[in-house]
């Protein structure tokens, strides 16, 4: 009789000859792999979940010091609204104006401070006065600028186009910011009750950052 081999049996896999160790680790790697595309899969498939979530709780990333930067926060109350900015440089001023609002560009009167280099929480708040309104913003909890509008009686409502950022923006020093550009409606000749948005500067509001060069 012939001797028994020793150490691990070997079987025939597909007219293979093949080891225990070898379909161990054969089966090790097959794993493996399984693995690796399960978890790719899942992570495609939660991205935009996760964007969503991002959207609802914003965060200011500064990746470049050198740059200003900007994210909207969610606000607390339709009459508030929040950013969190990152001011590279003692040379940029937060504006606010009421007047000669047009779609681009920026009014010549306005009201302004300039911030010193750091982060800010900036806040809008739109305060309901016996007249009018009256426009407070605050920086880190601070009154910085506070402006009262008095309402016109023949202006409608309002169209905001207001920049909305899930995702922190950076800008370069001398880009402006725009936080809030809001211009009122006014009515629309002969027809009662309508109003349109004017093709020139009208009234409404608008909060942005500036370089103070």
């Amino acid at each position: 009789m012939e001797p028994k081999a020793k150490g691990l049996k070997r079987r025939r896999l597909f007219g293979l000859q093949v080891g225990l160790r070898q379909l161990i680790l054969a089966t090790l790697c097959t794993g493996v792999w399984f693995a690796h595309w399960t978890n790719q899969d899942g992570i495609a498939r939660l991205e935009p979940r996760l964007a969503n979530l991002q959207s609802l709780s914003p965060e200011l990333i500064v990746a470049d010091p050198s740059k200003n930067a900007a994210v909207q926060l969610p606000s607390p109350w339709y009459s508030i609204r929040r950013w969190e900015v990152y001011i590279s440089t003692d040379r940029v001023r937060i504006c606010l104006a009421t007047d000669d609002i047009a779609p681009s560009g920026f009014p010549e009167k306005y009201e302004s401070v300039l911030l010193p280099k750091g982060q800010y929480e900036i806040q809008l708040d739109e305060q309901k006065e016996t007249d009018g309104l009256r426009f407070l913003v605050t920086q880190n909890g601070q009154s910085c600028l506070n402006i009262e509008k008095k309402l016109v009686a023949a202006s409608g409502g309002s169209t905001t186009d207001s920049n909305v950022w899930s995702q922190t923006k950076q800008f370069d020093d001398i880009v402006p910011i725009v936080l809030l550009r809001r211009r009122n409606t006014v009515p629309v000749p002969g027809v009662a009750g309508s109003f349109r948005t004017p093709t020139g500067p009208s009234e409404g509001l608008i909060l942005w950052l500036q370089s103070d060069r």
